[in-house]
Parts: structure tokens; C-alpha cells; sequence
């Protein structure tokens, strides 16, 4: 199975091609200050989002598997990483903390019910702190628009920090999601076993 990796910012997902090298100040030309792109969606997405529309209801099954390439936020040059996964600020998981690990092993699958899957789902990654506030160690976004109905799919996102450059790595997540429409029955009959509400 292929996998796809993805840089995220807002709602939106961006394939990163590995081959790319930033240019450095340098080498930019002065005159050359920004740089305007208007992407309009491929008839595959259009398609995507018109299957969407058909549907009241859907189910989202994540495997979150490992961070990989994490930054070190204690002195000792490690970190006590922890995801929380959220939609339109509603916490739907919460995963175990790793502790003094970088490349983290999580391996947890879970399942949450998506009423409006126009919504990207939020994964901000913390530190852990014993007494203290967790300290934020990146955020990324999955775009349910860009996944294929019933579909498995391998993922890595990375990492951003809204207020830093766009450029800092920060690491990834790698991560497997299904997205299985359900019927008006299915969500009436289904059990809503999620967190509550929290804006934390």
C-alpha cells in the first residue's frame, strides 16, 4: 500500500514531493516577493466531494501508528508526546503519553462518528509536563475531503507551527484512516462513545 504524505495548513492538505528543495534568501530575487497560486480542485476531488453531499453520516476509523522526527522540548533532549484529535473544537481522542521518545510508537485504533466530514480533523501533539502546562509541539490537519470512501489509507502529516515559519520541521504523524459513509438507520443505531465536548 502506497503511502501519502501530506503538509498541512488550516484545513487544507498539500502532497510534499521529497525531491523539492527550498531556495534559500540568497538565491530568491528581491523583485520576487510573493508568489500567488490559485489551485482549483481536480475533477477527482469534485467527485470526492459530490459522493460526500450524498450522505448524512459517516464513520471515521484512525490508526494512529508513530511520530517520527519529533523536537526535543525537556533538557535532557527528548520529549513526552501525547495527540489530541479534535473537529471544530470537540476533543474525539485523546492518545497514551510516550514517554522520552521522538520517534513515538502510539499503535491505537479508534473510531468517531463524523456528521460533517467538510470539517478537517485537528491533531495538535504536546509535551507532557508533570504540574505543569503541556508544552504545544505542533499541529496538522486531515482534509476528509481528499480521502477515498471506504478506502484505506497510509498517511504522514507534518507538523507546523502556526507561528513559526512554514519551513521548521517539526516532525510527522504516520497514521492509516477509512472514512465509511453510513446511512440515516446507521446513525440513529450507533452509539456515540466519544469525549465530551471540551475546549481544552
Amino acid at each position: 500500500m502506497s503511502q501519502t504524505t501530506y503538509c498541512s495548513t488550516v484545513n487544507l492538505m498539500y502532497p510534499v514531493n521529497p525531491d523539492l528543495r527550498l531556495m534559500s534568501k540568497k538565491s530568491t530575487p528581491k523583485k520576487l516577493k510573493f508568489l500567488k497560486v490559485q489551485v482549483e480542485p481536480d475533477e477527482g476531488q469534485k467527485l470526492r466531494e459530490q459522493q460526500l453531499r450524498q450522505y448524512s453520516f459517516f464513520q471515521l476509523r484512525i490508526h494512529l501508528k508513530r511520530g517520527q522526527n519529533l523536537i526535543a522540548m525537556d533538557k535532557n533532549g527528548t520529549s513526552d508526546p501525547y495527540v489530541k484529535f479534535k473537529v471544530a473544537g470537540r476533543l474525539l481522542h485523546k492518545s497514551r503519553i510516550v514517554y522520552r521518545d521522538l520517534n513515538p510508537v502510539w499503535d491505537e485504533c479508534f473510531t468517531v462518528p463524523i456528521e460533517d466530514p467538510f470539517l478537517p480533523v485537528q491533531l495538535k501533539v504536546f509535551d507532557y509536563d508533570w504540574g505543569l502546562q503541556d508544552d504545544f509541539m505542533g499541529v496538522c490537519h486531515l482534509d476528509l475531503t481528499a480521502l477515498e470512501l471506504g478506502r484505506s489509507q497510509d498517511l504522514v502529516l507534518c507538523l507546523r507551527d502556526p507561528n513559526k515559519p512554514t519551513n521548521q520541521d517539526l516532525g510527522e504523524i504516520v497514521l492509516n484512516v477509512t472514512l465509511y459513509p453510513k446511512s440515516q438507520e446507521d446513525k440513529e443505531q450507533v452509539k456515540w462513545d466519544v469525549l465530551p465536548v471540551t475546549y481544552k
